[in-house]
């Protein structure tokens, strides 16, 4: 008798645990941005494929922004799109929003492996991110 309660116990506890339904973490916050690419060889850094913070760039995965704006190790995903990229790196040209011009919106810079690459991608100048951490 007492097995036979145990087992219930536990193939209820089981059933209920296979109801529960794991959801992806919504975003904390949505902002338009300006998106650039860069690319090995533009810089002393990316030459080494190192990140301002010392991190190993990995293309199509790392990504630079205004850390304040955006704050380090956070996740960014352009609506619309699936890629889902990692702030792992900074510079004065983001900082100080050159791409951006007269808008003065945020910037995202890309990591790709070349401008091949950065151009195949047809990402848009400007749009909408969705920011994770």
């Amino acid at each position: 008798m007492r097995a036979l309660a145990i087992l219930v116990i536990f193939a209820l506890s089981t059933s209920m645990a296979s109801n529960v339904m794991i959801e992806k973490e919504p975003p904390k916050k949505k902002i338009k941005v300006r998106v650039t690419g860069y690319w090995p060889g533009e810089d002393h850094y990316t030459s080494r494929m190192q990140s301002s913070e010392g991190v190993r760039l990995r293309p199509g995965r790392h990504c630079a922004t205004d850390h304040k704006v955006i704050p380090a190790w956070s996740k960014v995903k352009i609506v619309g799109y699936s890629q889902e990229w990692v702030v792992v790196d900074t510079g004065t040209a983001v900082i100080q929003r050159k791409a951006s011009g007269a808008s003065k919106l945020p910037v995202l810079d890309l990591f790709f492996k070349s401008e091949k690459d950065y151009e195949k991608a047809r990402l848009p100048k400007y749009a909408t991110v969705e920011i994770t951490k």
